[in-house]
């Protein structure tokens, strides 16, 4: 649609789109073009149209080696090189807004998602909202829900192999790492992610793994005791899969 937009409009060059690092937008050959999870999409890399990149805004493991705030949103300075530069090829800018969910339940740090929206309207970009995951309510407050999952999943975030725990409202992500100090991973063959589930579902929970992230996406129809006892059980099964 944002490539007919400006066909329409008689802006024939733009023709390209812009998208995140760690971005997921689906599986058709289209999505998976501006896509940028290399364990989902390399295999169709032959198949794929070129697009821009921009880094993700992964405050835990920022790639621009930075910390926010102090950073005062780099990784938007970046995309905003990009925009400068291409511009005028540019049919749009698409982004999860928020939460980036399949490249790790990554949550936008405050100012980023208003900041892609001003930089869109300087260099005369559309931006598309790709909320398929984050839309109804998920990330923000129309739950009372997504304020009880916060206040629960501090319990985890001491435990001395969990490395990260990000969540905006009814999305939330635990990073499990070897060395909380360091931020070590766990290599991808001691399968942690997996081990962690599997414990979890001998005890009748049903979550899954996104590498060494533990994914949390409950109904919004869950009560607040089902909640209660998600957490409860990942919990239990963190421990017990770290040791």
């Amino acid at each position: 649609m944002a490539f007919q937009f400006w066909q329409h409009s008689g802006v024939r060059r733009k023709k390209k789109f812009l998208s995140l690092d760690n971005a997921y937008h689906g599986d058709t050959i289209g999505a998976v073009s501006v896509g940028g999870i290399d364990i989902f999409h390399r295999l169709f890399s032959p198949l794929l149209f070129k697009s821009y990149k921009a880094p993700s805004p992964y405050c835990y493991r920022c790639v621009l080696g930075k910390k926010y705030p102090s950073c005062r949103l780099l990784c938007l300075k970046k995309m905003e090189e990009v925009m400068k530069k291409h511009h005028k090829d540019i049919a749009g800018v698409i982004i999860e807004p928020l939460v980036q969910g399949a490249g790790g339940m990554i949550v936008s740090p405050y100012g980023y998602l208003k900041g892609v929206r001003k930089l869109c309207t300087k260099y005369n970009i559309l931006m598309i909202a790709d909320e398929v995951a984050t839309g109804f309510g998920r990330t923000g407050k129309m739950f009372a829900c997504g304020q009880i999952l916060k206040k629960e999943l501090v319990k985890i975030s001491d435990f001395p192999h969990v490395g990260d725990v990000r969540q905006k409202g009814f999305m939330a992500g635990i990073e499990l790492v070897k060395n909380k100090k360091t931020k070590e991973p766990y290599k991808a063959e001691e399968k942690i992610g997996w081990k962690v589930c599997c414990i979890a579902r001998e005890k009748g929970l049903i979550i899954r793994p996104l590498g060494n992230i533990i994914v949390m996406m409950p109904p919004l129809s869950i009560s607040n005791q089902e909640l209660e006892s998600l957490v409860q059980i990942t919990a239990e099964s963190i421990k017990e899969a770290t040791g």
